[in-house]
């Protein structure tokens, strides 16, 4: 069984790659700074519902695999948070009567 602290070092991990990516993206299509990230976060959002990037032919390559790695750290993170919240549940959760001492 995967422990707590393992995954929520992956998580910590991923998250921390994520931004990293969302500053790529950031630079890359010169959005603004925003300290929480949010106008880049917003565009990223609305790239990947339309699919369409307003950036310069040369940059397309490269911003379209920056937008695929992040929406794979990003599917991590959820996939690892799902985990984390499985087992938070799990714990509170009373084994069942086959597994109980009476």
């Amino acid at each position: 069984m995967i422990k707590r602290d393992d995954l929520k070092k992956k998580y910590t991990a991923a998250a921390k790659l994520r931004i990293k990516k969302v500053d790529e993206i950031r630079e890359l299509l010169a959005i603004p700074h925003d300290p929480r990230d949010k106008q880049a976060v917003e565009f990223i959002a609305r790239w990947l519902e339309t699919g369409l990037i307003p950036v310069a032919a040369e940059l397309k390559t490269k911003a379209e695999r920056l937008l695929r790695e992040w929406q794979s750290i990003h599917m991590a993170c959820i996939e690892i948070q799902y985990q984390l919240d499985r087992l938070g549940k799990n714990a509170t959760r009373a084994p069942p009567l086959s597994h109980r001492r009476l």
